[in-house]
């Protein structure tokens, strides 16, 4: 349990912060919307967890409008 709480604050918020000095706000904050789609893939390759196809959808749609704000973002560098 320590550990579950550790890894995920030292692995994931320092990147996050780390990432906030090189990269824009907005980007950030598009991109943290694909954990979800990161824990689903894990749960479905360590767990054997099922994907619906509604989880399905939503995965593909999240990742789509990643895609597309990291295109429009790059664009006003």
């Amino acid at each position: 349990m320590v550990l579950l709480a550790i890894v995920p604050q030292l692995i994931g918020h320092t990147s996050i912060n780390w990432a906030l000095k090189h990269l824009k706000t907005s980007m950030i904050a598009i991109t943290i919307l694909g954990e979800p789609i990161g824990a689903s893939i894990l749960a479905y390759l360590i767990l054997q967890e099922g994907i619906s196809s509604f989880q399905g959808m939503g995965i593909i749609l999240i990742f789509l409008a990643i895609i597309i704000a990291s295109r429009k973002a790059g664009k006003h560098l």
